[in-house]
């Protein structure tokens, strides 16, 4: 799967949910093949929890002291209020593992 550079996006079909896929400025470009299979593995993580619940995906992709960095933001329908739109929430990966 081809990325844009320069801060351009790019829409993803995942086995979960439909992805938007956003590279920072910065990013190597050594590191564009290295995104794709740090998305699919982490993705693949979700596939068990989520598959049902996840509408879909807002990706950032950047990097900090030479380490891939991830923001995976997970929207779901809003089973609580309908009038208020999707529930999100955000996990932050450094290569492949949560970063805390």
């Amino acid at each position: 799967m081809p990325f844009l550079i320069n801060g351009y996006d790019r829409l993803v079909n995942t086995a979960i949910a439909p992805a938007i896929v956003y590279i920072y400025d910065g990013l190597s470009e050594d590191n564009f093949q290295k995104v794709n299979k740090n998305i699919n593995l982490i993705l693949e993580k979700y596939k068990n929890l989520y598959e049902e619940k996840i509408k879909y995906f807002n990706i950032f992709c950047w990097q900090s002291d030479n380490s891939l960095m991830l923001d995976i933001w997970k929207f779901y329908e809003n089973h609580e209020d309908n009038s208020s739109g999707y529930l999100a929430d955000c996990d932050v990966y450094k290569e492949t593992e949560i970063f805390k």
